[in-house]
């Protein structure tokens, strides 16, 4: 019971397979693909994300959804400001 209280509280949840198979982009119904890194269900043939919390839950509301192009395309902005 110990160890598995510790791999849930020290890792985050990834998205259950069998849900990932009937996920669509809520913008275009075409498939979405898991990004651990990032957190992000990804559509990447439009460049759109959407969040995935801890708990593997997915946010598919069209107003959480992440343009891919804006933040790939501006990494450490915060490393250049003066």
């Amino acid at each position: 019971m110990i160890s598995l209280i510790r791999r849930y509280s020290t890792a985050l949840r990834d998205i259950d397979p069998e849900l990932l198979k009937i996920l669509c982009c809520p913008q275009t119904r075409e498939p979405l693909e898991f990004d651990r890194e990032r957190r992000l269900l990804v559509n990447r043939k439009h460049h759109i994300g959407y969040p995935v919390d801890e708990d593997g839950v997915p946010n598919l509301w069209l107003d959480s959804a992440v343009n891919l192009r804006d933040t790939a395309a501006q990494p450490n902005d915060s490393s250049k400001r003066e």
